[in-house]
Parts: structure tokens; C-alpha cells; sequence
């Protein structure tokens, strides 16, 4: 089906081809057909132009194929001040293995997308296995922004204590 309307979507409207391949990527990497994604993705960036949204969804995309380096480098061109840019980035770095590389990504990522989990919780991760506590604190306080994901933020906090050794703040923590 997802092919079919790969084969449909080129017919379209111009203005409509962006938004019909970008979706038709999102649920094609949804259903794990990477490839049939990647494709979609450079469509719409090949209409869109490079180093935009749909740059970065050929990023994630080649990502999800085991082709991190390619992947690095895709979303190091892009624009970096569009929402997620840093976080991608960061991801495929972590997945890359350059952690203070990607550390430092998700530092600058709270502070772009304040009110985003996941590079709080990324960048706790790779800042632990670092033992970089501190740059790990200064992750933690930009929880304070996340809503609606509060037992996913206490999770995330008791992580932190416990990586610490500090069970007990663990525990509570997770009370409620």
C-alpha cells in the first residue's frame, strides 16, 4: 500500500508532493520499511531543498539503516535553528558512539526545544555513562518544562539519583 501511494504522490499537485512524501515517509518508517522512508524523504527534500525539515528525516532515516555516518553528516548541514535540528543530531551521534560530541548536542537541545523530553533523557543517559554529573544536573533542571510527562520525568530523575548513589532520593522521587 505504502508503495502505491509512493507511485500516487508524484502525480500530485506541487504544492501537495512535499507534505503527501513526508508523510507517506513518517508512516513507512513507522511500519519499519526504512527504505521505502529514505526514498520518500529525499523526494520531498529534493522539492524542498537541503539542509531543511525533510533533511533531517532523510537523517533519521538513513539512521534507522545502519548508515550513521552518512546520517552525521546529513544532519550536521542542516539548518540548525529548526526545532529537533540538535536532537537529531545528538541521537546519531550517541548511535555513532562520539558521546561528548553528542552530550554537548543535547546541551544546547534543552535550550532550543525547552519543554522536550527526550534529550533530557538522551542526554542523561551518554552524560551518566560519561560520568559527567554535572552536565547531567544541568540537564535535570530543564524537566521543569516538560508537561504532561510526569511519572516519564521522575523516572528520569531517579535515574540520575540513583547514578549517583543516591538510592533513597531515588525512591523518593518516584512517590507520589
Amino acid at each position: 500500500v505504502l508503495e502505491r501511494l509512493y507511485a500516487t504522490a508524484g502525480g500530485l499537485p506541487e504544492n501537495d508532493k512535499i507534505e503527501a512524501f513526508c508523510n507517506i515517509g513518517v508512516l513507512s518508517g513507522n511500519c519499519g520499511e526504512h527504505e521505502l522512508s529514505l526514498k520518500a524523504f529525499e523526494a520531498a527534500e529534493s522539492i524542498e531543498g537541503c539542509g531543511r525539515d525533510n533533511s533531517l528525516n532523510v537523517a533519521v532515516a538513513l539512521g534507522q539503516l545502519g548508515r550513521v555516518d552518512e546520517a552525521v553528516t546529513k544532519a550536521k548541514f542542516c539548518d540548525k535553528k529548526m526545532s529537533r535540528s540538535h536532537t537529531i543530531l545528538a541521537n546519531l551521534l550517541q548511535d555513532q558512539g562520539n558521546f561528548d560530541d553528542s552530550l554537548e548536542e543535547y546541551r544546547i537541545a534543552v535550550r532550543q526545544d525547552k519543554g522536550f523530553l527526550l534529550p533530557i533523557q538522551n542526554g542523561t543517559e551518554v552524560g551518566l555513562k560519561l560520568m559527567r554529573f554535572d552536565v547531567v544536573e544541568e540537564l535535570q533542571d530543564y524537566l521543569q518544562y516538560v508537561k504532561g510527562q510526569d511519572i516519564e520525568c521522575a523516572l528520569v530523575k531517579a535515574y540520575f539519583h540513583e547514578a549517583r548513589g543516591h538510592p533513597w532520593d531515588a525512591i523518593e522521587t518516584l512517590l507520589p
